[in-house]
């Protein structure tokens, strides 16, 4: 996933989405000041390419004055879409092509593949964003979906991991019977900085824009998509799997609630999913996941990080058929949480032990 971003050279840097008094210590040295592309691919639907960028910005005027080709054919931007944290520029295609863009001497190009409809096709496909965990871990958090929810399928984005190659990742599941697809896609672009206030989030321009693309271009024919952490664990409290219930469902779709569990480890020890066997007194509860049918009836809805966006009453598509357990000694915490501390945890947690029992022993 090489994007398109721009040398120093060219003299443009992102401005910022957030004023002043809500970037704190360090927030420009997570931001994503020169990315103008994360990927591009062709929608039929659309007759067009979709280039999907981080918020625009100032950036916009550089669309403006690009020169843009197909295939070393002339196009010319159609419109800019604008979503919450991620913005598409849609150039007019008869298909798919390799498009170029050149900005004041600046060259870049790459391919614009129609959508996969074939690897994931009917497949129970776990997506999810990884930024040096450790395979282990990633290994688990796959095991426990195939065993206790039956998915087949996996999509991962690594944002730059530095402990080892993306390919490693790959190398680690190979050997996973359960496993039917796998795609593990290098993503080495800025996360985005934590603000403060109404801002906290708002820099955060690559988780969304991933999820998108996904759903887009690599998910559009899998059965469904749960879209979860690697510290985060789904638990089944009415005897069928998130997925078939999200098939099953009128909107093909369904979120639910979470809570935060602690490892009972000796210090120093690195934790595994299966030692996340506290709770706290009273239990800290989590934002909602969800797991979605991408060509469903809300195949023209984004998705966000705990929602699908654009849905009026949210609140209706809250499942209490599942929850999730969010595992605190899990997690490189590349997006600024702080390192697990046992003093939340407070006694035994019954659901966990049971369900992780059930999916490790």
């Amino acid at each position: 996933m090489p994007g398109i971003v721009l040398p120093e050279s060219l003299g443009f840097r992102r401005d910022h989405v957030a004023p002043v008094a809500d970037r704190p210590d360090g927030y420009d040295a997570g931001y994503d000041f020169l990315t103008l592309a994360y990927d591009v691919f062709y929608r039929r639907e659309a007759g067009a390419v979709w280039m999907v960028c981080p918020k625009l910005t100032n950036f916009r005027a550089l669309i403006d004055r690009a020169a843009f080709d197909l295939d070393g054919a002339p196009v010319s931007v159609r419109r800019v879409r604008r979503f919450g944290r991620f913005d598409v520029v849609e150039l007019p295609a008869p298909g798919p092509g390799r498009l170029g863009v050149a900005i004041d001497g600046f060259h870049a190009a790459l391919d614009a593949p129609e959508p996969d409809r074939g690897t994931f096709a009917g497949r129970n496909t776990l997506v999810t964003v990884s930024r040096n965990n450790e395979l282990d871990w990633i290994r688990d958090w796959v095991r426990f979906h195939a065993r206790i929810h039956g998915a087949d399928a996996l999509l991962l984005y690594d944002n730059g991991s530095d402990l080892y190659e993306a390919e490693a990742i790959g190398a680690a599941l190979a050997d996973d019977p359960a496993l039917r697809a796998v795609r593990i896609i290098s993503a080495d672009f800025p996360y985005g900085p934590l603000g403060r206030g109404r801002s906290k989030f708002d820099g955060n321009f690559l988780q969304a824009a991933l999820l998108n693309i996904a759903r887009l271009k690599h998910l559009p024919t899998a059965r469904a998509a749960l879209q979860c952490d690697v510290d985060e664990l789904v638990v089944p409290r009415a005897g069928r799997t998130v997925f078939d219930a999200a098939a099953a469902s009128r909107s093909g779709y369904l979120k639910f609630a979470g809570r935060w569990v602690y490892p009972d480890t000796a210090a120093g020890t690195v934790a595994r999913h299966r030692d996340h066997v506290l709770t706290g007194a009273p239990p800290r509860t989590c934002p909602p996941k969800y797991c979605v049918v991408p060509g469903g009836p809300l195949r023209d809805h984004t998705w966000a990080t705990h929602r699908i966006r654009g849905l009026l009453l949210g609140w209706r598509y809250l499942s209490r058929d599942f929850g999730f357990l969010h595992c605190r000694g899990i997690s490189d915490f590349w997006k600024g949480r702080p390192r697990p501390l046992a003093e939340g945890a407070g006694r035994r947690d019954p659901e966990a032990e049971a369900i992780l029992v059930r999916a490790f022993d």
